[in-house]
């Protein structure tokens, strides 16, 4: 196994991104012995300097900007069946800083009509922003969205005549 010290991860709050990414409101941590945050500490000129854990300041280098790699987190997964009519409903995901959600449907019975949905809302609670597919049976639809919103999450509902004996999708947003 390599040597691990001097790995960076970036941890994110409650595992999601910020919701506000103004903020820099993530730390990094190193592997080894000392645990590294990142504090913003010129938000308008977006300046950032090392700090331990304890807020004390490790590094003389302050960087004149913070690029972190954008990553792909997983809006939905889904393989369940779903009965005549039947809904699937994605859980809300962040996607706050992320350009597009991708992936595809696949089901042996066609979606109802625009019955694939990738919902967008800045708040949780209006999804204001919804683009709609239909699936037709046996042929796997892929899509890709623009990242508009703060959260995203998809919902899939059945065609009205036959329940499904197969049934893939997924999305994620990068």
């Amino acid at each position: 196994m390599p040597d691990p010290q001097g790995l960076v991860a970036l941890v994110l709050e409650d595992g999601q991104l910020p919701t506000d990414t103004s903020a820099r409101a993530f730390r990094f941590l190193t592997v080894d012995a000392n645990g590294v945050a990142v504090s913003d500490t010129d938000a308008a000129a977006s300046k950032v300097t090392i700090v331990d854990a304890g807020g004390t300041n490790i590094t003389d280098t302050t960087f004149n900007t913070l690029t972190v790699k954008k990553f792909a987190v997983q809006v939905a997964t889904s393989t369940d069946t779903l009965d005549t009519g039947g809904v699937f409903t994605g859980a809300s995901v962040n996607v706050s800083g992320l350009e597009r959600i991708v992936g595809y449907a696949f089901s042996d019975q066609p979606s109802a009509a625009s019955g694939l949905s990738v919902r967008q809302s800045l708040n949780d609670t209006n999804w204001d922003y919804t683009e709609t597919f239909s699936v037709v049976a046996s042929t796997a639809l892929p899509f890709s969205v623009e990242v508009v919103g703060d959260r995203a999450s998809i919902q899939y509902t059945n065609g009205a005549d036959t329940a499904q004996d197969t049934m893939r999708l997924i999305a994620n947003a990068r």
